[in-house]
């Protein structure tokens, strides 16, 4: 009985040769499987019981137009969760008005400030900005000086050849120096500063101050108060502030502003005395009746004059050098302008000079006043008011009564006379209309 359960078994295996490719013991493989079978073959049933096979391998498939893409796991690299963690992290919850603390009680961190005289003059006319968060990246080597309330004197050493220039945007002076910068501060009182061959802002704030530059680059700024205001043989700007005051430039390159310029500060006509000496100098006397001398060089003397004239000398507007005050502008050696209303005298002094007057028939009286006009060498240049409508001009040059002087009209009304230029023709001079820059 044994033996037949083993025939039976061995009954399927007879079966299966037709799904094999091959053919008989020591016969030549088929192509075809069935065939193989019909030729009483038993087919290879070696491959299905895990021997070696004689048969053709298959070739891999090289061509598969939708191949597996991206790298197998490794069973070493899945980390299990951990589900039962005996010492879990907890942590403490984060109260949002811990995170930060505002600054709102006064005396509490930085707080903003006024800042100083310095920083207020550049934020006010420059670009230039301060702050905390610029520490260590805009602030240069500066040394700041400020004194008390009562009356002090400072002298700043002067050691050496002078240091820095000067240049100025929109008439904020900058000084440009590759050593220390100095600031001095008046503050109130009666303040005596002599500044040294450092580059130097000097503030002498209010009182009757007296401030002498050296041989550095100097931006000086009376203040209000009668104030003495000395330049140097470096570049210089010097303000005359509110005040009547005197103002001395030295021998270098300098800006001089006497007072007040601003129409809103009108009410405060300062008279000021300003003499630019050597150097060709830029020299404003602002509101008031001002005595203004060039000194020698080629100077450019204003009777008024505003800061916004330097964007553009001759493109500005007309109001900006109209105050009808008695001022004198006297030019000295070389080739100066003189610039003027109907109320000033103007002397031009050795040089071949310009005398430009600004003349508003509707304000003021009189005419300007010239002492010392030289015909063919010297030359008148007349500025009407741009709001008014002149119609076509006349303009007419004549003797005075006696002969002596030339008599300059437009309109026929008297706008200049040229003591002892009797010879002045209109070759000499210019009448234009031109229309404001800011209008």
């Amino acid at each position: 009985m044994g033996i037949a359960l083993l025939l039976l078994g061995l009954v399927p295996l007879f079966f299966l040769g037709d799904l094999f490719v091959g053919g008989g013991a020591g016969a030549p493989a088929s192509e075809d499987g069935d065939e193989a079978a019909q030729e009483g073959g038993q087919g290879n049933v070696s491959t299905l019981l895990g021997a070696q096979s004689d048969g053709t391998p298959l070739e891999p498939v090289t061509d598969d137009p939708q191949p597996y893409v991206g790298a197998p796991v490794e069973p070493g690299t899945i980390i299990d969760p951990n589900e039962d963690d005996a010492d879990p992290v907890t942590g403490t919850p984060v109260d949002p008005d811990t995170v930060l603390d505002p600054i709102d009680t006064p005396g509490e961190g930085y707080e903003r400030g006024s800042g100083t005289t310095l920083q207020q003059l550049l934020d006010r006319e420059t670009d230039l900005r301060v702050g905390v968060e610029r520490i260590g990246s805009e602030i240069s080597e500066t040394a700041e000086l400020l004194s008390s309330d009562e009356a002090d004197r400072i002298t700043l050493a002067n050691d050496g050849p002078g240091e820095g220039n000067l240049s100025d945007i929109d008439g904020t002076p900058l000084i440009h120096t590759d050593g220390m910068l100095g600031v001095i501060e008046g503050a109130g009182g009666d303040d005596t500063l002599v500044l040294g061959n450092s580059a130097t802002y000097a503030f002498g704030g209010a009182g009757a101050d007296n401030i002498s530059a050296a041989t550095g680059a100097a931006a000086i700024f009376g203040g209000t108060g009668d104030d003495m205001l000395r330049g140097g043989t470096g570049d210089g700007f010097i303000d005359g502030g509110a005040g009547d005051d005197v103002i001395l430039g030295g021998d270098g390159a300098e800006n001089l502003f006497g007072g007040a310029h601003a129409p809103d500060s009108a009410s405060a006509a300062d008279d000021d005395l300003i003499d630019g000496g050597a150097g060709d100098d830029r020299i404003a006397g602002g509101y008031g009746a001002d005595t203004l001398i060039g000194g020698t060089g080629d100077d450019v003397i204003d009777h008024h004059g505003r800061v916004e004239q330097q964007i553009g000398w001759e493109r500005h507007a007309f109001d900006w050098h109209i105050d009808d005050a008695d001022d004198t502008l006297v030019g000295g050696t070389g080739s100066d302008t003189l610039i003027m209303d109907r109320a000033d005298t103007g002397t031009g002094g050795d040089g071949a000079d310009t005398f430009w007057i600004y003349h508003d028939h509707e304000t003021g009286t009189g005419a300007a006043d010239i002492t010392d006009f030289d015909a063919g060498t010297d030359f008148l240049r007349v500025s009407l008011n741009p709001s008014l409508d002149h119609g076509e001009l006349t303009v007419d040059v004549t003797a005075s009564p006696d002969g002596a002087d030339a008599l300059v009209t437009v309109n026929g009304e008297l706008v200049a006379v040229l003591r002892g230029a009797a010879r002045a023709d209109a070759i000499d001079l210019l009448v234009e209309v031109t229309p404001d820059l800011f209008a």
